[in-house]
């Protein structure tokens, strides 16, 4: 249980942030650089026509294309080997602008999500601890209330002794409130276990 506990809070802060988001601007404004400087190198080439022909050959001769097995298309024309490389730069930068635009936005469309980010103390008592503790007492996680109506049953408990364990007290009534705000969430991942979704 230790180990699942400590896997719980060194992933609070990415583990839903599974493909970068929150650094997809800065590779994107790396990749416009390089694309740049790409640019730069090709012309400078294109100034020595004679080195420029050596060059080309000598990418397309390491770049070994294999033949179609349905023979030549004369309507496909193989791209200039630097024309390939800025092509993919430009697909991997269009793939992280995406990324980082669901990042930044997709909490705001996103129902379950109720317009805001999930937070890290959110992410634990709300997904992983609840997971951790169905795993380990074999029983389905759930909340309850006594008579004066405050949170009771084992997995606040457990979930409340943890976070104060980790440094990150949490009120039981902030433990219900993330169990069920983010239980899309929980679902999500229990039933597909280690893909978590980008929000």
């Amino acid at each position: 249980m230790c180990d699942d506990i400590a896997r719980a809070f060194y992933t609070r802060d990415h583990a839903f942030d599974l493909f970068g988001g929150s650094n997809a601007k800065a590779d994107t404004e790396f990749l416009q650089g390089i694309s740049k400087e790409l640019k730069k190198i090709e012309d400078r080439l294109k100034a020595k026509a004679g080195l420029y022909a050596q060059v080309e050959y000598q990418l397309k001769k390491d770049a070994r294309i294999t033949p179609s097995p349905f023979g030549p298309c004369p309507l496909l024309q193989t791209p200039q080997p630097f024309e390939q490389l800025q092509g993919a730069i430009g697909s991997v930068q269009r793939s992280r602008e995406h990324v980082g635009a669901k990042w930044r936005h997709a909490h705001e469309h996103d129902t379950d999500l109720r317009g805001r980010r999930v937070t890290e103390k959110e992410w634990l008592a709300g997904v992983s601890l609840p997971l951790v503790f169905e795993m380990h007492f074999l029983t389905r996680a759930g909340r309850s209330r006594n008579k004066a109506g405050k949170p009771i049953g084992p997995m606040v408990k457990f979930i409340g002794a943890t976070m104060i364990e980790l440094g990150l007290a949490y009120s039981d009534e902030s433990i219900v409130r993330a169990y069920s705000l983010r239980a899309p969430l929980r679902k999500e991942r229990d039933a597909l276990p280690g893909i978590l979704r980008q929000i």
